[in-house]
């Protein structure tokens, strides 16, 4: 219901958007990087218009592949099946084609680039070769296969995209080559492979693999990398590169390459920048046709199988997305390239054989200026700019982003974390903790070292205080106040889990034998644990919450942190009463009960520090919660090999077998509330039988 209620606010907002600005409406969202949610927007793009080689009475595009657009706004499209490529002049001037470059013509262009000097290179894909052209379209050279002793696995030299850095490098995605992009220099000669995708087998296939004989393992499918789809450059020569992450959606479909081939996007977006997130209402998986860059960091792909453009921040957020699969105004049905001219944005439809041109909205400028500026150092512009974005629209994280790190930068270290906790962004939120907290600390650095100077010294003169003034203060404060019996009791009971914690094999064995401890006292340990996991849940601090706290299940929580220990007391009091263990079911609940006690403190430690601590320093909370955990099964254990009065050897094996004991109790639990929910089904069918009837 929630989603429903976003979309259609989103579909609500953008009409009204339309109605008032006279745009043709792209239904524009964006996603929360906390939870995945759509979040609505003002419209960042509208069509502005259309274009058709029919437009020109010259017949149509077929099956079209590829667009660029030069510095002068003119258009090259790559009409794969008419074996050409269209050159639209932005206007005044008649379109051309090329196809003759020489004897052999085109057969088949799929790919286009536009070097600085305006020389235009074309993947030739049907003649095996990329040709690059002069300004004047004329033939400067021919790029047919590389020869090298590294590309022997390369059998058919067929490019499908091409793209050249400033110093003539030329970069090809050609067809069945997993090894990476293929680099030749201005002589054609091979260089090397840039950024080969990671394969990622499941266990299941490499277990698969191990088990199968030297045939079967033949007729297997072969564990090959990920090719790339499509690619763009930047002003400094980095590789935007796409690729079809379906068999691997938590990584990114985009790439970052640098001159080295090494992947260095930048993505604190906390969603991986694989197009639409994967929810269990939408099961198609999006596919990067293509991708351009467009500036300061800032690019947009397209999505192929839902027709969905993306334009993403230099952070990987999200800044808006917008079309859509259909025939409607805006809309695309089989987009196949992408690419810009300033701010518009055109996306060529192989299916359609047209160009859709996408203009930027006043909020959409907007938001691209204010990144751009911020990227260029222009702080408080971009602030302001920053400001009056979140007034817009209060879902634009990539707003309350701008805005945070323009705080960071200028001190406001308070502001920043507010700013980055709506926006919840957990990297940026700790580097404006850190700063925070070390404005802090320098400020009461002198209180601080005061406090810890007293404490050095009032445990240096305890001990000669305490023997000079000898039993003159003795018997006064607390020991003095008269208390219940019962309380009294309780309260020797609580102070025993301390002495327990320290002594274990000592405290348990007075436990079993000298009847110290009480069931009271145990049950207020667990109480006092139960409510301290509720409270980690809830209060945990931002930056390692896993969590929302409007998601906590407080009944299925409860659940979370009690099912084990009751569990594993009625899995051992089973099995010891098998195994001749002396321990009664009492002593058990005591135990694990008492066992608990080191690990609430700690907890609560990890709750405080958790606060205060940044993502960098986060592994001390793990080392804290792995004490945590590591003592209580230490406890546990020594507790059940003194009251059972078991060998070691057999206090291990008990053990074991009482964690299979839950397993089994597991299993035979789910039955029993399957058969009962069964049973409930069928008395309820018998009831509406007869209501019916």
């Amino acid at each position: 219901m929630k989603k429903l209620l976003c979309l259609m606010a989103a579909l609500l907002l953008a009409v009204c958007s339309a109605g008032a600005s006279g745009y043709s409406s792209c239904q524009t969202y964006t996603y929360s990087s906390r939870d995945k949610s759509v979040l609505p927007s003002p419209d960042a793009y509208y069509i502005s218009r259309v274009i058709r080689l029919s437009d020109y009475g010259l017949g149509s595009f077929s099956s079209p592949q590829d667009l660029v657009v030069d510095k002068d706004g003119n258009l090259y499209v790559a009409d794969t099946n008419n074996n050409r490529i269209a050159v639209i002049p932005g206007e005044g001037e008649s379109v051309r084609f090329i196809e003759n470059v020489d004897s052999s013509g085109l057969n088949r262009p799929t790919g286009l680039f536009i070097d600085a000097e305006g020389r235009l290179y074309i993947a030739d894909s049907g003649n095996f070769r990329v040709v690059r052209l002069n300004a004047d379209f004329t033939l400067d050279k021919a790029f047919g296969k590389p020869t090298s002793p590294l590309l022997k696995n390369l059998d058919v030299f067929k490019p499908l995209k091409v793209s050249v850095s400033s110093l003539g490098e030329i970069y090809i995605i050609c067809e069945n080559v997993f090894e990476g992009i293929v680099e030749v220099n201005e002589a054609g000669e091979f260089i090397g492979y840039a950024g080969m995708n990671k394969v990622s087998p499941s266990l299941w296939d490499l277990m698969w693999r191990a088990v199968s004989t030297k045939t079967q393992k033949e007729s297997m499918v072969s564990f090959l990398p990920i090719s790339f789809l499509n690619m763009d450059m930047d002003e400094k020569d980095f590789i935007y590169a796409t690729s079809y992450m379906e068999s691997n959606p938590s990584a990114n479909a985009v790439k970052r390459l640098n001159p080295g081939g090494k992947d260095v996007l930048v993505n604190n977006s906390g969603l991986p920048l694989i197009g639409d997130q994967i929810t269990n209402e939408n099961t198609a998986y999006s596919r990067f046709k293509d991708i351009c860059y467009i500036q300061n960091g800032i690019f947009a792909a397209v999505d192929s199988t839902l027709g969905h453009i993306f334009v993403y921040s230099p952070d990987g957020y999200p800044m808006f997305i917008f079309g859509g699969i259909g025939s409607g105004t805006g809309q695309l049905t089989s987009p196949s390239a992408i690419d810009h001219n300033g701010l518009e944005l055109y996306v060529l439809d192989g299916s359609k054989n047209q160009i859709n041109v996408y203009a930027p909205t006043p909020y959409g400028e907007k938001l691209i200026k204010a990144v751009a500026a911020y990227d260029e150092g222009d702080y408080g512009g971009a602030s302001a700019s920053f400001s009056e974005l979140i007034r817009l629209n209060s879902n634009c994280e990539v707003a309350y982003i701008g805005l945070g790190k323009s705080y960071l930068r200028s001190g406001r270290y308070e502001k920043a974390m507010q700013a980055f906790y709506i926006a919840g962004n957990k990297t940026y939120y700790s580097k404006a903790l850190k700063e925070f907290r070390n404005q802090k600390l320098s400020g009461y650095f002198i209180w601080i070292s005061a406090f810890a100077a007293a404490l050095i010294i009032y445990f240096i003169v305890r001990k000669p205080v305490k023997k000079a003034l000898g039993k003159r203060f003795a018997g006064k404060g607390m020991r003095d106040a008269k208390l219940p019996p019962g309380l009294t009791g309780y309260f020797d009971s609580l102070a025993f889990a301390g002495y327990m914690a320290f002594h274990p094999f000592k405290g348990f064995y007075e436990m079993k034998r000298e009847k110290r401890g009480s069931m009271a006292a145990a049950f207020t340990i667990a109480a006092f644990y139960t409510v301290t996991m509720l409270i980690k849940k809830v209060a945990t601090g931002f930056v390692f919450s896993t969590v929302e706290v409007t998601e906590v299940n407080v009944f299925l929580t409860l659940l979370e942190i009690l099912a084990p220990f009751v569990l594993f007391c009625i899995a051992n009091w089973c099995l010891t009463t098998l195994m001749d263990g002396e321990g009664n079911l009492r002593d058990i609940v005591m135990t694990v009960c008492y066992s608990l006690l080191p690990a609430t403190l700690i907890q609560i430690l990890v709750i405080l520090a958790s606060h205060i601590l940044t993502l960098q320093e986060g592994a001390v909370l793990g080392v804290f919660e792995w004490l945590a955990t590591a003592y209580t099964v230490f406890l546990i254990f020594t507790g059940t090999l003194t009251i059972h009065q078991y060998t070691l050897k057999r206090a291990v094996a008990t053990s074991f077998f009482s964690i299979v004991g839950m397993a089994v109790i597991l299993f035979i639990g789910f039955i029993f509330v399957n058969l009962g929910c069964e049973v409930f089904d069928y008395f309820r069918s018998i009831y509406r039988e007869i209501i019916f009837r």
